[in-house]
């Protein structure tokens, strides 16, 4: 109990008196601060109303291309949905998009005829697909 009596006195021993200048600042410093939060929480739910708007068009997502290699024409795939051989896809980036029917896939040199969420593959590709570039159930 006498430690913290102790502790409390040298507390108010050596709090100092702030100028006004400081006041001023401080006052300014947390004005800027809570207007920074607010801007911060307004953008937060633009960019969530965005994404909500977006998510509907992109509904038929099948996966990405993560690589290309231009002198074969294929195009390595991530899969977010499954994919068959035959199955028509879209493959957009930007402006830039060509539909292609999948004609052969392969999973690790091996051909398969289906492939499932999670795996990557290579499809033979007609046009370049850059990295990047979405693909799309047709």
């Amino acid at each position: 109990m006498a430690k913290a009596l102790a502790r409390s006195k040298k507390k108010k021993t050596t709090a100092k008196k702030k100028s006004p200048m400081k006041r001023a600042v401080r006052k300014v410093m947390g004005k800027k601060k809570l207007v920074k939060k607010i801007a911060k929480k307004v953008t937060k739910r633009l960019v969530m109303k965005v994404a909500a708007k977006k998510k509907p068009a992109m509904a038929g997502t099948v996966g990405k291309v993560v690589h290309y290699y231009d002198r074969i024409g294929v195009a390595i795939l991530e899969l977010t949905g499954p994919v068959m051989v035959g199955d028509i896809l879209i493959f957009r980036r930007g402006k830039r998009e060509f539909i292609q029917p999948v004609s052969s896939m392969q999973i690790n040199h091996l051909p398969v005829e289906k492939a499932g969420k999670g795996k990557v593959v290579g499809i033979k590709v007609v046009q370049v697909a850059d990295p990047g570039t979405v693909v799309l159930h047709g």
